[in-house]
Order: structure tokens, then C-alpha cells, then sequence
């Protein structure tokens, strides 16, 4: 669904980390007070991995226990049906029991830290990737916006049944899907970049006008170099067609792309040449 493509998404966008989506944040009574106050999970790279875990389960275990409480409490209960509920509660529906006699308050947490699910290293590489859509491929539509912090990735199934575009910045991160309650062709030329790519655009334009561009903290151990785009070998010194990618320093090619041609033309079987690498 959109909502679980858009949650997929918000992990590149935050650097790595888990969210759960929500609707409803607070529910007030009808004197103004806070009865309910949603505690969503937050990308915190400054929380301790383990202080995030315990508080984690912690909430969970929270929740499970009021849930639980709840049930033993209607299950026990006299049935009497002209009863009304205690004042200040909320029914909540968990399958076909109603769960009543909760009472919710807020959740007193200074942040309830979200789970990390891609390595800091790798979140960043691909949020790279994702923003050359943006500036080179499918999704260049998108520069129209005039930012430079934007990532995003079109998709189109098969026969066009189906038109995507998932694109973000650090703080805000938009699904579009166009297609059919009944899936049939949007029409031929139809694919993301022309049927939902538009959309995005304009909602965005709007969700992000006023804030300024926001730029994410390249990680440790990550190596830029001149890659050979034929081959994926580091480039040779002069080569005119060569290209900067990123790379995680332990997996950063060795090999020079131009080194074995260089051992045929320019030395015999007995010679050995040192190239300088940059």
C-alpha cells in the first residue's frame, strides 16, 4: 500500500531508522483535557542503541498491559448492558470485543527512540542514489522544485496498471500511486514519471515551501572516488569519461581499470609498473 511504501521510504530519509505511521496524535475531552497523547517512535541517531531498545519495549509493554487489563476487566464484568461507561474513558475495539475502562493518560517520555533497520553507511549511499533520480533520470521532472535535498524513485508495473512516485528530504516524505480500483492500463505513456510524478510535485511545492534546504551528515568510513562507469574499476589518471560514487571504505575497488591494457601495451612479462591511485 502507499502507507507501507511511504514507511520504507522515511527510512532512507532519516538515516537508517524504523517509524510507525499514525493518524490520531491527541484526544481531548470536552473540557480541553488530554486523555490521549500519541508517543510516535523518533529517529534519534543521539539516543544510545540499547537506551532506544529498552524504552522501546518498555512502551510496548505499556500498551499490551492497559490492553490486557482492559479485556480481563470485560470479561469479569456483570454484562449489564444499560451501563454506562465510567466517565472520563474510551472504548477501544480490538477485533469484535470492546475494551473499556481505559484510562489513557500522556505518555510522560522525553522520546521514545525508533528502531535503526539500515546501517547509517548504507542510508546515506542510497539516499545518494535516490537524489541522481531526481537530478539525471526518470524523476528530473522533480527539479522544477528548485532544491537540492530532494531523492525520490518512480515505478510503473507491468501494462501500467500501476504509477508510482516516492520521493523525500530529510523531514518530509510524499507517496503518489495513480491506477484503478479495478486494475486495468492507465494508457500506454502513462508510467510514474508522467501520471504521478505531476502530483507529487504539486503537493510538495506546498509542503515544503519557507523551509530551507536540509543536508544530511555524511557518516564515517565512506570513500568518494573516479570510477570507470564501464566497468566499475577506479579510473584511470586523465580518463574524460570517468565519474565520483561512494563507497563504504572496506568495499572501495583496488583495481585500476586501465592497469591490465597498460601491462600489454606499455611493459613485457618482466616488468612491473606502480600507478598512482586517486
Amino acid at each position: 500500500t502507499p502507507l507501507e511504501i511511504v514507511t520504507g521510504y522515511a527510512a532512507f530519509a532519516n538515516g537508517g531508522y524504523k517509524i510507525t505511521p499514525y493518524f490520531i496524535d491527541a484526544i481531548l475531552d470536552n473540557n480541553g483535557e488530554v486523555v490521549f497523547q500519541e508517543t510516535p517512535m523518533t529517529a534519534c541517531p543521539e539516543c544510545e542503541p540499547e537506551q532506544a531498545a529498552q524504552e522501546s519495549e518498555q512502551h510496548q509493554h505499556k500498551i499490551e498491559g492497559q490492553l490486557e487489563a482492559a479485556l480481563l476487566r470485560e470479561m469479569s464484568s456483570d454484562q449489564n448492558a444499560n451501563e454506562h461507561p465510567p466517565e472520563n474513558t474510551q472504548k477501544i475495539i480490538n477485533g469484535s470485543a470492546f475494551l473499556t475502562e481505559i484510562q489513557i493518560k500522556p505518555l510522560k517520555m522525553k522520546v521514545l527512540p525508533a528502531k535503526r533497520v539500515i546501517e547509517p553507511r548504507v542510508a546515506y549511499i542510497i539516499n545518494s542514489i535516490l537524489k541522481d533520480v531526481i537530478r539525471l533520470g526518470t524523476g528530473r521532472r522533480a527539479r522544477s522544485l528548485g532544491r537540492g535535498d530532494l531523492g525520490g524513485k518512480t515505478g510503473t508495473t507491468n501494462d501500467q496498471k500501476d504509477a508510482w512516485f516516492s520521493g523525500f528530504n530529510q523531514n518530509v516524505v510524499t507517496t503518489t500511486w495513480v491506477g484503478f480500483d479495478q486494475p486495468q492500463t492507465l494508457g500506454t505513456r502513462e508510467v510514474g514519471g508522467y501520471a504521478a510524478l505531476p502530483i507529487w510535485i504539486d503537493f510538495m511545492k506546498d509542503a515544503l515551501a519557507g523551509t530551507p534546504e536540509t543536508i544530511q551528515q555524511q557518516p564515517n568510513n565512506l570513500v568518494t572516488l573516479r570510477i570507470d562507469p564501464s566497468n566499475g574499476l577506479r579510473a584511470w589518471p586523465g580518463q574524460p569519461n570517468a565519474i565520483f560514487e561512494i563507497f563504504r571504505a572496506e568495499y572501495a575497488p583496488t583495481e585500476t581499470s586501465r592497469a591490465s591494457e597498460l601491462s600489454h601495451e606499455l611493459i613485457d612479462d618482466n616488468e612491473n609498473i606502480t600507478e598512482q591511485l586517486f
